[in-house]
């Protein structure tokens, strides 16, 4: 059997320097896959917007408060058995190189663990073709310690950044603050790689 299919390929084509370090995700409206838990606090009801399914809001997620800002308003969903995703509009395509999620903490019987898999897609003009290019995958690691979440990028281009939250099962998931990182590095650009083959073969 044998298929036909499209590769991207990274190679690095600088198109700007950033501004390092900005949060550039504060302010930017954005959606989430599942409606969150009813109780006010835990709604997304405390942002600039109230949580709206059918289009995207400027909410907790993005006000630029954390805990750590003695922010007690949090987004909390119930027990779900499919990855909840929250997708950030960030306007204009800007260079990135790094996600935190503050905190992101999974509720299940024996206590508080962070969620075991986490998956970034991002979207962007630049690239070749109009689609979600998943561009990292975070695993938890052994004896990790609840923590706010880290996670590091190539500098790539992205209009919207897309964090894909799995694993298995919780009672509850909480999550208080998405912060999207602009890059001072020239981006990373996805070249599409043509006449790539895979060969599989029945046993």
């Amino acid at each position: 059997m044998r298929h036909t299919i499209t590769v991207f390929l990274l190679a690095t084509v600088p198109y700007c320097v950033a501004v390092p370090g900005d949060n550039i995700a504060q302010g930017c409206p954005y959606v989430i896959s599942q409606a969150p838990g009813t109780a006010r606090s835990y709604s997304d009801a405390t942002g600039t917007e109230r949580y709206r399914s059918d289009s995207p809001y400027r909410g907790e997620l993005t006000d630029g408060k954390s805990s750590a800002d003695h922010d007690r308003a949090q987004v909390r969903w119930q027990i779900r058995y499919v990855p909840i995703a929250v997708t950030v509009e960030l306007g204009d395509s800007k260079t990135i190189d790094e996600i935190r999620l503050s905190p992101l903490v999974a509720l299940r019987e024996g206590g508080s663990v962070l969620p075991t898999r986490i998956d970034v897609a991002v979207r962007s003009s630049q690239f070749p073709y109009p689609s979600w290019i998943q561009v990292t995958q975070w695993h938890r690691p052994t004896n990790a310690e609840l923590s706010p979440i880290r996670i590091s990028l190539m500098p790539v281009p992205a209009s919207a950044v897309r964090v894909s939250i799995g694993g298995p099962a919780w009672q509850t998931l909480i999550l208080d603050e998405v912060e999207i990182i602009e890059s001072p590095a020239p981006p990373t650009e996805l070249i599409p790689m043509q006449d790539a083959l895979i060969e599989a073969e029945w046993l």
